[in-house]
């Protein structure tokens, strides 16, 4: 949900600094449009991992987009943030939850463009290269010989 609006509202995320609110200002349809396809993506991965989601993580977007239909999202509307494009929404998803994510879905021969083109762009973004440095199965110590189902089973 964060890696997508985030990258796209970094210019204004910069001239805006503390007065970017991420759920009034980033929630616009191109950064929900691009949430939706990166949780289509994932539940590719997921299908393949034999995984569940638990829970629609879009179903914010809705609350969001429409907040008079949803006075429960109030407190949501008033976050401040992100101040800076160097902030966790970026940094914390895309090196924990995305490259996970993404090293799953290589070792798993299925592609996530629009998820790995967002990572691209948000390493560009903060300087740092998640592939490399976040939490992949390489990172963790999972052998490049292993398969999914290998790693899943010592999760």
């Amino acid at each position: 949900m964060h890696i997508g609006t985030s990258v796209l509202s970094a210019s204004k995320i910069e001239s805006m600094g503390g007065d970017f609110v991420l759920f009034q200002h980033g929630f616009t349809p191109a950064g929900v449009r691009v949430g939706h396809l990166i949780r289509e993506e994932r539940l590719q991965v997921m299908k393949a991992l034999g995984v569940e989601e638990h829970a629609n993580p879009l179903g914010m977007y809705d609350k969001v987009t429409h907040p008079d239909e949803h006075p429960e999202i109030g407190v949501f509307m008033t976050l401040a943030g992100p101040d800076r494009v160097k902030h966790r929404y970026l940094t914390e998803d895309c090196g924990c939850g995305a490259a996970i994510l993404l090293s799953f879905a290589r070792r798993l021969g299925l592609e996530m463009p629009v998820l790995e083109a967002f990572v691209k762009v948000a390493g560009i973004l903060t300087e740092e290269d998640y592939m490399s440095t976040g939490r992949t199965l390489e990172n963790l110590g999972f052998d490049a010989g292993m398969i999914a189902g290998e790693i899943m089973a010592a999760v």
